[in-house]
């Protein structure tokens, strides 16, 4: 094993290959083994004869004047049994017997031949033996004059062997056969170094002394250089290194500056004008000129014309249809010139000429009701694709293959929803794939162009005839297309012809310097408004991205990666529905501007007429909460739009039956954009308000009415544990919820992850399909709203069908830990408004065993006791929640009690100011408890008198009473009738004579002190956070996460405040917070 293990070590894991697999020449490819091998004797050479599709010799053979004697008379191996079996078997052997004859080699090598002829005739004569031991005539060299002192402008005159066989079949002796005039023999003489091939006009000749070989054009001769030329009246036209030259007699109408090709270079993530770069392309040197004189002088389809005509209008293709390309404006007077005629009935469709242009105006196009099949949500599409190569060839009219918008996906690039059911075009579903290409593995590959149809299942085409198909042309609309002015604002005009990539155009004298690829390319169809079963011309939106090929290619070969988008999309027109829209978008807005003003009014009245006399009618704080207002007022009325509006598309798109509805693009250029923007006010007004609000919140007043009395008459102090208790338990309920927010959390992600409910957002016409594709995000808002809204919504039912009536409520629970601990609660969240929890409980004591509790409890229970309401005239038995209404005069003897102390108000101050800067700073100094005690204590005793009103009041405005309000003032939350502040003595006299106002508090609002009273905007801001987070990221699971913690940083925020406001407020030490 330890041998095996050290082997395996030392094997080396990579193998080296010559590169592009092109062996020396003195080499041959040993496909078995992967490797180039040298011939095993100095008397072989490769047999180029015998080539790979790279261009290798396959095996070896003898060299020239070696006689092959790989076999006996026979042909049966000189190789014994064993060593054939074993692989050893090296049965070609080279000899020099013809040598030492002065003999030649035949041209199957096994044979020698003589070198002259024993009768000779006009048409031929000897060979000579030359020291290479071969045969070969003897024609002229190069540039040089032949025997009969031709001119070298005239054609070439050559003779080449020939071989002459025994009477009993075996090649005899070789003779030399002259060539038609004009035909060349090619030789290894003729061979620069380390070359295999003779090149002429762009043909690539093998040696070859027995055969008489042609130019490539029917008018072109070899001359006495054994160089191509043409004859005369013709222009030899075509790059040599491009390809076969071409003899040409008649020259197009334009003829200059015709191998010009711009780009527009751009990096990936601008716009495609952002560099502009002009090239001299070699493939337009070398086709244009043929293309076009055969194009243009039209001598029938036999003649190559019609080929040529493809040519050219590929050429205009590559230059992206520009207007000034010389290509496209030869293309077009060729067209100008042709008659009228045309293929099929169609407009822009000549004779003999390809179809290019759409010459139909844009709007007749795209809606153009040719199209008579019936589409179904269960039918799909099919395309047919029509293939052009360079050259104008035609290869094939097939089916639109799965992958055929995928030509250059790499490894693992394509997405999960790249399959062949993604790519079979169901009506109604849209797809999007991208993929990652390497743009070293298109350099090589063939271009070809393409027209793309669609196919009509109705047949009702004109002339159908049974076993035959509609084909409707596709119109292809090239994104970054170029006009007459070269702006590019020419994008609505369609054209036919397309490609998937271009590395012909780009080609120099320096080779490929650009390459131009379909970066883009989306398929879009329409619904017909008339017959929402039937469809427009799907169209082909195609965007290209030009790269240089200098920096991967020159710089090491490493490719260069690039993203490529593949789209399709089903849309339909809503112009008529965003005309209904903007209806209700107004009345919306009219029904926000009410809402708005109504609350504002309802705050100037708890609020505007308690000014203090000489105060400015507008401060600051005014207009912070008008704008809040307003904030608000938008949310709720715009969040409860949006969700309508968008739960009708998500239904009526998802549970539809026949064809009824489509979405439509998702892009900046139709109405939907408008939701997005709205999404994005919609969070950050809202986040904004909520904000607000935890402020607000965390700066209420909060004080405990102590009515505990001490048992014993010598004491006045009572014990501190049951505030301790209520202010902890108070502290606690601060971000209490109705619903919980890990278990809301958990939920969405199951659902919307787990099982892949997100997918229910996408732009598919099924509810039950789940598979990935494009989210919309209309689709998606209504999605992940009603999932948090039914989620929240069930843990609110379920507290009030079970847990509220089988357990205590939150609220009931704190409202009874206050009546048996004797602490009634004090809140105002405005200056003059707030609410009062009377929790006075009928018991002697608060502080007592709990044999005495539980005594009092069972006699409170049994009627013996006097009820836990608030002993006022008008107040409902046994409530204890009221809304509260003070004057200004009860405020201002409120504010005055805070802001006194027995002790020195600059101490005082200094404990107020680190109090309020480090409330949990260990090494400040001890607070003045003592103090604060005393502050409490005539705090908590003013209040006392206040609430029984005894002794009675001298001052109205330190009165209360007791007023209940009808259903509808409770709905809507009325504020009573004080008089205004007018600025004048009487109306202040009439102010301070207002007395303070209960009001039944029966729907708890106080807790829009808490969260709990905001429960519904907590969950309207979870919605609009993980809608605009998924917007941004496009993971729900993340979006999800987001949402979490952006709570509880909310969360976090309001107890750390709402502490600091408990502590200053309730005059209560933070070392007891719990």
């Amino acid at each position: 094993l330890e041998t095996y293990t050290a082997a395996f070590q030392d094997m080396e894991a990579a193998i080296f290959l010559p590169k592009n697999v092109m062996c020396p020449l003195d080499e041959y490819f040993d496909a078995n083994g992967l490797t180039c091998t040298a011939c095993d004797s100095d008397h072989k050479i490769p047999d180029v004869s015998r080539t790979d599709a790279h261009g290798n010799a396959k095996n070896c053979i003898c060299a020239p004047s070696f006689l092959s004697a790989d076999a006996d008379s026979a042909g049966t191996s000189s190789c014994a049994l064993d060593e054939t079996r074993r692989g050893r078997c090296n049965n070609l052997v080279c000899t020099t017997t013809c040598q030492t004859n002065n003999q030649s080699v035949s041209r199957n090598g096994r044979y020698c031949v003589w070198c002259n002829a024993t009768k000779s005739s006009s048409h031929s004569s000897t060979p000579v033996y030359g020291e290479n031991h071969e045969c070969h005539c003897d024609n002229p060299p190069p540039g040089q004059e032949s025997l009969a002192q031709e001119s070298p402008a005239v054609a070439l005159s050559v003779k080449r062997l020939s071989e002459i066989d025994d009477d009993d079949g075996a090649p005899a002796y070789q003779s030399c056969r002259f060539c038609p005039i004009g035909q060349a023999v090619i030789t290894k003489h003729l061979l620069k170094d380390g070359n295999r091939y003779y090149y002429a006009a762009g043909r690539a000749y093998e040696v070859n002394p027995f055969r008489c070989v042609k130019c490539p054009d029917a008018n072109m001769f070899f001359d006495t250089s054994y160089q191509c030329r043409c004859g005369d009246g013709f222009a030899l036209v075509g790059e040599p290194s491009m390809g076969e030259q071409t003899c040409l007699n008649k020259i197009p109408s334009l003829s200059t500056d015709f191998s010009a090709v711009t780009y527009r270079l751009s990096p990936e993530s601008s716009s495609w004008t952002d560099k502009t770069v002009a090239i001299e392309s070699l493939t337009f040197s070398h086709m244009y000129l043929k293309e076009a004189s055969l194009c243009e002088y039209f001598e029938g389809a036999d003649a190559r014309g019609s080929t040529s005509c493809q040519a050219l209008g590929n050429l205009c293709v590559l230059q992206m249809y520009d207007d000034l390309a010389v290509s496209c404006r030869q293309f077009h007077e060729v067209y100008q010139e042709r008659d009228g005629g045309g293929y099929h009935g169609k407009i822009g469709w000549k004779r003999t000429l390809p179809w290019l242009i759409h010459r139909e105006t844009t709007e007749d196009l795209e809606t153009d009701r040719g199209i008579g099949m019936a589409m179904s949500f269960d039918e799909e599409l099919q395309f047919k694709i029509a293939a052009y190569d360079l050259q104008g060839n035609f290869r094939g009219l097939r089916d639109l293959p799965a992958d055929f918008f995928s030509f250059c996906a790499t490894p693992n690039s394509r997405t999960n929803n790249l399959s062949r059911s993604s790519l079979q075009f169901r009506f109604g579903k849209k797809s999007v794939i991208e993929n990652s290409c390497d743009l070293l593995d298109i350099v090589g590959s063939e271009m070809l162009f393409y027209d793309l149809f669609v196919v009509d299942t109705s047949n009702s085409c004109s002339g159908f005839v049974a076993g035959g198909e509609c084909l409707h042309a596709v119109p292809i609309a090239i994104d970054n297309r170029q006009n007459d002015d070269g702006t590019g604002d020419d994008r609505d005009a369609y054209v036919r012809r397309f490609f998937l990539f271009d590395n012909v155009s780009g080609r120099t004298t320096n080779g490929l310097e650009i390459i131009r690829y379909a970066k883009f390319i989306e398929l879009k169809v329409g619904m017909r408004t008339d017959a929402p079963d039937q469809i427009y011309p799907p169209r082909l939106v195609i965007r290209y991205a030009e790269r240089p090929t200098a920096p991967w290619i020159d710089g090491g070969g490493n490719g260069l990666s690039v993203d490529l988008t593949f789209r399709t999309e089903f849309a339909m027109d809503t112009s008529k529905y965003w005309a209904t829209m903007n209806v209700f978008i107004g009345l919306v807005s009219a029904a926000a501007v009410v809402l708005w003003v109504f609350r504002i009014r309802k705050w100037q009245n708890r609020v505007q007429h308690k000014r203090p006399y000489g105060e400015s009618a507008t401060t600051f704080r005014d207009l912070y909460n008008i704008v809040m207002l307003g904030c608000h007022s938008f949310v709720i009325v715009f969040f409860s739009f949006v969700l309508s509006s968008s739960t009708w598309w998500f239904v009526f798109f998802k549970l539809q039956g026949p064809v009824f509805i489509l979405l439509p693009e998702n892009n900046d250029n139709n109405g939907f954009f408008f939701y997005t923007l709205l999404f994005h006010a919609l969070f950050w007004i809202h986040s904004f308000y909520l904000l607000c609000t935890v402020i607000i919140q965390s700066r209420v007043v909060f004080f405990p009415i102590d009515w505990e009395r001490p048992r014993d008459a010598s004491t006045s102090t009572v014990s501190t544990w049951r505030q301790v208790m209520i202010i902890n338990e108070w502290n606690r309920m601060q971000t209490m919820r109705a619903t919980n927010m890990e278990f809301s959390t958990l939920m969405v992600l199951f659902l919307l992850v787990g099982m892949r409910l997100s997918n229910s957002a996408t732009s598919q016409p099924n509810l039950s399909d789940l598979d990935d594709g494009p989210i919309n995000p209309i689709l998606r808002f209504t999605n992940i709203s009603w999932y948090w809204l039914i989620i929240s919504g069930l843990q609110r039912l379920s507290s009030a069908i079970f847990s509220d009536r089988l357990f205590v409520g939150k609220i009931s629970a704190f409202i009874d830990m206050c009546t048996v601990g004797k602490i009634s609660v004090l809140i105002l969240d405005e200056p003059y408004h707030g609410y009062y929890l009377h929790c006075r409980s009928p018991f002697p004591f608060a502080d007592a065993s709990m044999a005495e509790l539980v005594d009092e409890l069972r006699k409170e229970e049994r009627g013996f006791t006097t009820d836990r309401g608030l002993d006022a005239v008008g107040a409902p038995k046994g409530l204890q929640k009221f809304e509260l209404f003070v004057s200004s005069a009860f405020r201002n003897k409120l504010d005055s009690l805070y802001r006194r102390s027995n002790a020195n108000d600059n101490n005082q101050k200094r404990y107020q100011l680190h109090y309020e800067s480090s409330p949990n700073n260990d090494d400040r100094a001890d607070p003045p408890t003592k103090e604060n005690e005393l502050m409490y204590s005539r705090i908590n005793a003013f209040l006392q008198q206040f609430i029984e009103q005894t002794p009675v009041p001298r001052t109205d405005g330190l009165k209360r009473i007791v007023k209940t309000r009808s259903v509808f003032e409770s709905l809507v939350g009325t504020v009573p009738p004080f008089e205004n502040n007018s600025g004048d003595d009487t109306a202040r006299s009439e102010l301070s004579g207002s007395q303070c106002i209960f009001y039944p508090d029966d729907l708890s609002r106080f807790t829009t002190t808490i969260f709990l009273g905001i429960e519904t905007d907590l969950i309207i801001h979870h919605i609009l956070c993980h809608n605009l987070c998924d917007i941004c990221f496009g993971s729900p699971s993340l979006s999800i996460l987001l949402t979490y913690l952006s709570y509880k940083a909310m969360e976090f925020l309001r107890g750390r405040l709402g502490r600091i406001n408990i502590s200053k407020k309730a005059l209560f030490d933070d070392r007891f917070f719990m």
